[in-house]
C-alpha cells in the first residue's frame, strides 16, 4: 500500500482504501507506537481525501461520505483528539439528516455536547 501511495498519491482510490485498511488494523498492532503510526497515516489519508473532495463532497453518495466523516471522527479519537472528532460528529449530524449515519452519531455528539468523552 506504501508503494501504491508513492506511485499515485492523488489517487483516490489509493488514499481511500490505504487510509480504511490501516484504521481497521491500527488498533490491532502489537507494537504501539506503530499502531499509532498507521492510525496516524490512515487520518492523514482521510483527510488528504477530504481535502480533494470537499468541492464536491454534497454530490458524493450518502455511503462515500457518511464513511469518510466516520472514518475522521473514529480517526481522531483513537488519536486521542476529541476536540477534531467531535466537529466530524458535528458535521455528519448537521449535514447527514435523516441518515443511519446521522443517527448513529447523532447520540455520540450530544453525549459529547453534554460533556462526557464517549
Amino acid at each position: 500500500m506504501d508503494r501504491a501511495d508513492q506511485i499515485a498519491p492523488d489517487s483516490l482510490s489509493v488514499m481511500l482504501v490505504r487510509a480504511v485498511t490501516l484504521s481497521a488494523s491500527a488498533p490491532n498492532v502489537r507494537d504501539r507506537a506503530q499502531g499509532r503510526i498507521d492510525a496516524e497515516s490512515a487520518v492523514a489519508g482521510f483527510e488528504r481525501a477530504l481535502a480533494i473532495q470537499t468541492p464536491t463532497l454534497d454530490r458524493l453518495s450518502e455511503h462515500s461520505r457518511g464513511e469518510l466523516l466516520a472514518g475522521l471522527a473514529e480517526g481522531w479519537a483513537r488519536l486521542g483528539d476529541t476536540e477534531r472528532s467531535r466537529g466530524y460528529l458535528e458535521r455528519i449530524v448537521k449535514e447527514m439528516p435523516d441518515t443511519r449515519y446521522q443517527a448513529a452519531r447523532a447520540g455520540v455528539a450530544r453525549g459529547w455536547a453534554a460533556g462526557g468523552a464517549d
